[in-house]
């Protein structure tokens, strides 16, 4: 397992080692980049494999792609919010747009570049972002953005 901090926001984390609150709203561009022909590469792996090692080969696929993808997003100031499923959200503050759609565009040249088969699927909104942290903090707490 990685160490806990690679799951928090490198922005949330700063905050917390520096006892400084995040703002709860800025101005800025959040991208959604959902992973296309996910499910339907290990369902196929599974079943040539007739084993769990066809998820294990999708999963090392997939932690590559999102190297690939976290790469692009930090390269040009992006924060990387959450993780959901094989989705990736990316916040990009004070961005009027611009930035977050050419690290979408660099995004879909590295997948078609890298991955063959699969392909990424991007929306990119730009304005007032909020940030907050939802959950107990005993159970789970996920860090939401808006």
């Amino acid at each position: 397992m990685n160490h806990p901090a690679a799951y928090i926001p490198r922005d949330r984390l700063q905050s917390i080692l520096n006892g400084t609150p995040l703002p709860k709203s800025s101005t800025g561009t959040v991208l959604f980049a959902d992973v296309a022909g996910y499910t339907n590469l290990v369902e196929t792996l599974v079943m040539e494999n007739k084993t769990y090692e066809g998820v294990q080969v999708a999963t090392e696929q997939i932690r590559h792609l999102f190297d690939l993808l976290i790469k692009e997003a930090h390269r040009r100031g992006g924060v990387v919010m959450a993780f959901a499923g094989d989705a990736i959200t990316v916040s990009f503050e004070n961005d009027d747009g611009l930035t977050a759609v050419a690290a979408a565009l660099a995004m879909q040249a590295e997948v078609a570049r890298d991955e063959g088969d699969l392909q990424i699927k991007i929306a990119v909104a730009s304005g007032e972002i909020r940030r907050m942290v939802l959950g107990d903090p005993a159970i789970q707490q996920l860090d939401v953005v808006t």
